[in-house]
């Protein structure tokens, strides 16, 4: 059987309300983060080419809908979004290498902590 190379990552039909909810945000390992700094997510779905674009701790958990007319949420995937969507069942396909690096190690972190006495 050959070997995958892609992750199909399927979105839902309307845009996240946060970062955090959407399944192509990752977390940026600790020795690739630069030192004093609160960039340590990435939106593996806002790439260009090989370059990804990284998002604050604090930018991924603030909800569009809390934002104003004069305040408004810029996010890296307001411009590709409605792209996205014309995919065949809105199916994103994500590299296996960018899925490993990045994604899982978010879950990981989302997950609860079991403490053994």
């Amino acid at each position: 059987m050959p070997k995958r190379n892609f992750i199909d990552v399927q979105l839902a039909p309307e845009q996240y309300d946060r970062c955090a909810d959407c399944p192509l945000v990752g977390l940026i390992p600790e020795n690739e983060r630069k030192q004093g700094r609160r960039m340590k997510f990435v939106c593996l779905g806002a790439r260009e080419g090989l370059t990804i674009k990284p998002i604050s701790s604090k930018g991924i958990w603030v909800r569009a809908s809390s934002r104003d007319v004069k305040h408004p949420l810029h996010r890296l995937c307001d411009s590709r979004w409605q792209a996205w969507m014309t995919l065949p069942k809105r199916i994103f396909r994500l590299s296996n290498e960018l899925y490993t690096k990045y994604r899982l190690p978010f879950e990981q972190s989302m997950q609860a902590r079991i403490e053994f006495d």
